[in-house]
């Protein structure tokens, strides 16, 4: 059979596959390239047709078309480029006055001096895998220095929240000291405009407007006394409520009498 010429193959002589571990199937591309000036009709074929997958195997190509051919080496028990040395691929061509698909079974009919051929080699190459890199560590190298500067942010942290709860406190018993006193006093104070007014007004009786602001007055001074003692206990607990509780009801009584008896004393309700 005459050598080829309407055909150009790439590669020309070898079809070198590379075995990868974590790859059990390497493959191959072959390009066919027609470079006749009419339509040539290929066939690709191999000496070990159970160790690769050709896709596809034959075909036609028009004039300057070109064609991959995919060449899959499938996986083989022993040692794999050893046995892939050996083998061997035909490529043979044919040219033909149409673009029609040529069936395998056509090519026996062709005259052998017009079918043109061309044979490649095969080699396998080995390729180790890839020592993994180290992996950097996860703990940076200054990690006991920050340790120990994180640890007396806190230290220093926890100490201002204990001398600012120490101030809180101080200022917490400062404001009921001031409420004690301060509640007191305006509750005697009270009393004492309470009755003076009252006094005054029974004295007055003939005074209807006098008389009536003395004793609005004084159901003012109760109702203010009930609020300021209701104010202070509210934040009281324990034995000191028991104390407002008991002042309490000595000022609320002692209002209560002076305003009955201004009213007897004027036979005038409010």
């Amino acid at each position: 059979m005459p050598p080829m010429r309407l055909l150009k193959c790439d590669p020309e002589e070898t079809l070198t596959f590379v075995n990868i571990p974590n790859n059990s199937t390497p493959s191959k591309i072959l390009r066919l390239t027609n470079q006749h000036k009419t339509n040539v009709a290929f066939k690709v074929k191999t000496t070990a047709p159970k160790a690769y997958l050709v896709r596809p195997s034959f075909g036609t190509l028009k004039p300057g078309e070109s064609q991959e051919i995919q060449i899959i080496l499938q996986p083989q028990q022993g040692d794999m480029s050893k046995d892939a040395n050996n083998h061997r691929f035909l490529v043979q061509a044919v040219a033909i006055p149409n673009n029609e698909q040529v069936p395998r079974e056509s090519w026996a009919s062709f005259p052998k001096d017009e079918v043109q051929e061309h044979r490649l080699g095969v080699a396998v190459h080995q390729e180790e895998a890839a020592a993994p890199e180290p992996r950097a560590s996860s703990i940076p190298t200054d990690a006991p220095q920050n340790l120990k500067e994180e640890y007396d942010k806190l230290v220093q942290y926890t100490l201002m929240l204990e001398k600012e709860k120490k101030r809180l406190e101080a200022e917490l018993n400062d404001l009921k000291g001031h409420a004690s006193s301060g509640g007191e006093g305006f509750s005697k104070l009270t009393l004492i405009i309470a009755v003076m007014m009252a006094f005054l007004a029974s004295y007055s009786a003939q005074f209807f407007s006098a008389l009536s602001f003395a004793l609005t007055l004084l159901l003012w001074a109760l109702r203010l006394a009930e609020a300021r003692v209701m104010l202070l206990t509210s934040g009281t607990a324990g034995r000191d409520t028991h104390r407002w509780h008991s002042k309490a009801c000595l000022i609320k009584g002692r209002l209560l009498a002076f305003y009955h008896f201004a009213v007897l004393s004027t036979g005038m309700r409010l």
